[in-house]
């Protein structure tokens, strides 16, 4: 069962003061391929520089790969127990599911450990 993961997003009111604009469960999950077990929860993502200003929620957008260009993403990977797996997973649905076709190596030898031209 994939565990959804508590956001307590904060920013600031028209004063200038914190305050919390959201607090509850986040609301970009995503599992790979449904019924695997296998899920991303994208947190937030920046742009450089950062910017704080607004009461927008820097999580709400679309799971993806990749962050922004010059930017970053945080995000949570939950991958199942072992004894979930009934076969090697296939990269190419993962791939998919990211908007990722062109990241993954099926002749490496362990699948979606690659280099990108964002991180590395």
């Amino acid at each position: 069962m994939i565990s959804r993961v508590r956001r307590v997003l904060t920013g600031h009111d028209a004063d200038g003061k914190s305050t919390i604009i959201a607090d509850g469960f986040a609301a970009n999950m995503k599992e790979m391929p449904p019924g695997s077990g296998l899920a991303v929860t994208e947190l937030w993502e920046t742009s450089v520089p950062a910017d704080n200003a607004g009461r927008q929620d820097a999580g709400n957008r679309k799971v993806r790969l990749e962050p922004p260009q010059n930017g970053t993403l945080f995000r949570i990977v939950e991958f199942p127990p072992d004894a979930q797996w009934q076969s090697r997973p296939d990269a190419r649905d993962w791939a998919k599911a990211l908007d990722a076709t062109h990241a993954p190596d099926r002749s490496s030898r362990d699948p979606m450990m690659h280099k990108t031209s964002t991180v590395d």
